[in-house]
């Protein structure tokens, strides 16, 4: 596993790059005083923030200790951000390890959260369309200090007396089309890969149970990117979870790679053997 920077960040990334399939990763957070620090799994195009990436986030914004993670995703496009949107999780994600995914074809963008649909984002077609379909991206997992905006807009800073800070991950799944320049064969298919075909293109029946249940307000509309409301106020022991339920084929049946943890903010010498040798397909 690969360390970048300094105490402040930790990250891992892919050997590969893919363009388009579903992606999937079971994360445990920092729990207790996390305040200041930010958990993520995301997608990029390039190793590094630069100028003209594109990018799929999962960001976990953690929080002073009994106060609930909020869960942030973003879509960039060219390097163009600024399409945040969060979500209250209806679990402690501290206490065991949940499973966070993202289906990416040229239809759509949906993110997951233990097989219930959070975000939808469309593409639209447009010429001016913001939606990312044409650069491969590799997969990265961080920990980083973020105290200037992740909690409560900066307002709560990063105790470092409590660290260090770990996040677990294990369980990362791939079922996606791996890039080979100058273009891959499986990028135009639709009848090979399921996460390409006419099923994956929009949400089923049951998904969009889920999605309207998930918490809080401010989901995208399928068309024009805007924001609408979720009027929905339903406590989730009253939905029919097993008739709500996603059914994604493979959901059960890929490999599953060796454990991950990660952490920062150790105290000189006291973090060794938290780190276990390279996962396949990580550097």
């Amino acid at each position: 596993m690969a360390r970048s920077g300094s105490s402040h960040w930790t990250k891992t990334q892919t050997k590969q790059r893919y363009r388009f399939g579903w992606f999937s990763m079971k994360l445990k957070l920092v729990g207790g005083d996390s305040a200041g620090v930010v958990t993520a799994y995301y997608m990029c195009s390039e190793n590094g923030a630069g100028p003209e990436r594109d990018e799929l986030d999962f960001e976990f914004l953690g929080n002073r200790t009994g106060q609930p993670y909020l869960i942030q995703t973003n879509v960039f496009k060219n390097g163009t951000g600024g399409r945040e949107m969060r979500h209250m999780l209806w679990f402690d994600p501290t206490e065991e390890f949940h499973t966070y995914s993202i289906l990416w074809n040229n239809h759509q963008i949906v993110f997951f959260v233990d097989e219930v649909a959070i975000r939808v984002f469309k593409n639209n077609g447009e010429a001016n369309n913001f939606f990312p379909n044409e650069k491969p991206m590799y997969l990265f997992s961080s920990i980083w200090n973020a105290d200037e905006w992740a909690t409560r807009g900066g307002l709560e800073k990063t105790d470092w007396s409590v660290g260090p800070f770990v996040s677990s991950y294990k369980a990362f799944t791939v079922d996606a089309c791996l890039w080979e320049d100058p273009y891959p064969s499986c990028v135009s298919t639709t009848t090979t890969n399921w996460w390409d075909q006419y099923d994956a293109w929009h949400l089923s029946d049951h998904q969009k149970l889920d999605y309207a249940w998930a918490p809080p307000a401010g989901h995208e509309e399928d068309d024009d990117d805007t924001f609408v409301c979720n009027t929905i106020d339903a406590d989730f022991d009253d939905i029919a979870k097993d008739e709500a339920m996603l059914s994604i084929p493979g959901w059960d049946n890929w490999t599953r790679h060796t454990n991950i943890r990660m952490l920062f903010g150790c105290p000189e010498n006291h973090c060794k053997g938290h780190y276990p040798s390279n996962p396949p397909g990580f550097v």
